[in-house]
């Protein structure tokens, strides 16, 4: 029987910690969530770069240090899933999931290792974002809420529509029923 790997994405705020971590306990599966993983060589590279602590928005972070994120996540689920557990990835993955090459590559991996792959976009409204955001002081947000405006007016409630790959739409909105939704989630994923 081949294992599942669950990419949960999402923007900065969505509650995407929340929804992986329920649904690795609930599977049951392992957990790896990217910030985690790979956050202290995140921050060093972010010094030895002269670029601000907690950047995740800069071109040279996202130039420089984002696709070693991606690929540290994705090489430590990609191997637990190919050694028999369901893994659980926790990242936003929103240039990956609408990169056409890039879900492409995924899905041979997946393919070589005999491995399922499944994806969770959790979607949540601008203010119950906002309201994550300044709640848990990150400074990974902090550019985001300086020009709040503008990122807010970027977002793309509905990226997972231009998703190359299949995904449950999760609404985490602070108006939804997050249980009866991460029911309904579970039981799909056991029945895929």
């Amino acid at each position: 029987m081949a294992s599942t790997l669950i990419l949960v994405a999402g923007y900065a705020g969505s509650g995407k910690t929340r929804v992986g971590q329920d649904v690795a306990r609930r599977l049951p599966a392992c957990y790896l969530d990217k910030d985690t993983l790979a956050g202290p060589f995140v921050e060093r590279l972010l010094a030895a770069l002269n670029l601000p602590a907690g950047d995740r928005d800069s071109p040279a972070y996202q130039r420089e240090i984002r696709p070693l994120e991606y690929e540290a996540l994705l090489a430590a689920g990609l191997e637990a899933a190919a050694l028999g557990a369901d893994v659980v990835l926790s990242a936003p993955f929103l240039a990956q999931l609408t990169d056409n090459a890039w879900a492409s590559w995924l899905s041979e991996q997946a393919l070589e290792r005999n491995v399922q792959l499944r994806t969770v976009w959790v979607a949540c409204d601008p203010d119950t974002l906002r309201q994550r955001m300044v709640e848990r002081g990150s400074p990974r947000d902090c550019a985001k809420l300086a020009d709040w405006t503008a990122y807010a007016a970027a977002l793309d409630q509905r990226l997972d529509r231009r998703f190359q790959v299949e995904a449950w739409h999760f609404d985490n909105s602070a108006r939804s029923d997050y249980q009866t939704q991460l029911n309904q989630l579970i039981d799909a994923l056991k029945a895929a």
